[in-house]
């Protein structure tokens, strides 16, 4: 075929872009439909939607790791963890499968099963941000962390100060 097109431009007499553009528009391609084009048995789109199939979780990159001691898997300079599962207590040295989809975010996968989702920096989606520290109060005096009120009773000596934890004290 391109040796046959560039014949039929030199043929033609062609001899810029703009006419070879034109040439292929006007003629060269309504006479190579007409020679080999066959019209369909039944009217509509060939195409068919598969039900039931996700296509991001088929136009992906898939490589296949191990996974560490830690439970953790390297991946593209991120370490990828996987969260806690019901399925077992632990991945160890599991053959894995991480997926990375168009928009940067990546997915663990054992078997057919989905581990975690991750965003393209690593982190879990599932995780949430740390809470931020507790601010120490002003007068120095222990409190409970169940209620936040002063706690004045059973002070001890052995380290100095006194919390509350469900109002139990320790």
């Amino acid at each position: 075929m391109q040796d046959r097109l560039v014949k039929e431009l030199a043929l033609a007499g062609i001899e810029t872009v703009e006419a070879a553009n034109a040439f292929l528009a006007q003629v060269h391609i309504p006479a190579h439909n007409a020679w080999f084009a066959v019209p369909p048995k039944q009217p509509g789109t060939g195409f068919v939607a598969i039900p039931g199939v996700d296509l991001d979780e088929v136009l992906c990159a898939q490589e296949e790791r191990q996974l560490g001691n830690d439970n953790c898997v390297s991946y593209n300079r991120l370490k990828l963890q996987i969260p806690e599962s019901p399925l077992r207590s632990h991945f160890v040295k599991a053959r894995v499968k991480v997926r990375t989809y168009l928009d940067g975010t990546h997915a663990i996968f054992h078997g057919p099963r989905c581990l975690g989702r991750y965003d393209s920096k690593g982190l879990s989606e599932k995780k949430k941000p740390p809470p931020k520290p507790a601010r120490r109060r002003a007068s120095g005096r222990p409190f409970c962390r169940s209620n936040g009120k002063p706690s004045l009773a059973n002070k001890t000596r052995r380290s100095g100060h006194l919390m509350c934890y469900q109002n139990r004290t320790s």
